[in-house]
């Protein structure tokens, strides 16, 4: 009687490149049968508009990055800042407490 088959997880037998399809074998556990599928072709790499290290920055002083009007960064810095200082000025405090 048929109770259809079990496919293993399949091996690749032909790596797969940009301009070829590469092949793959499964192997049925309850009767050994085999079956064949493709391997879909690999996808070139993004072709590069230049390289970076040879672009001109743009006329007029402009800066190269767009402006996104986020200033997170700068905020995390100032606080992280603000923390460092009151530490400092804690510890100076505690060490002429201490020296007295």
């Amino acid at each position: 009687e048929a109770t259809g088959h079990t496919w293993d997880e399949g091996v690749v037998t032909t790596e797969p490149t940009t301009d070829a399809e590469g092949e793959k074998i499964y192997t049925c556990s309850v009767c050994d049968e085999t079956k064949v599928e493709p391997v879909d072709k690999l996808t070139p790499p993004a072709e590069d508009e230049g390289d970076e290290g040879t672009t001109t920055p743009p006329a007029g002083g402009e800066s190269a990055t767009p402006d996104t009007g986020d200033n997170s960064r700068i905020f995390g810095c100032v606080v992280a800042l603000a923390i460092c200082l009151i530490g400092i000025a804690i510890l100076s405090i505690r060490k002429r407490q201490l020296s007295k």
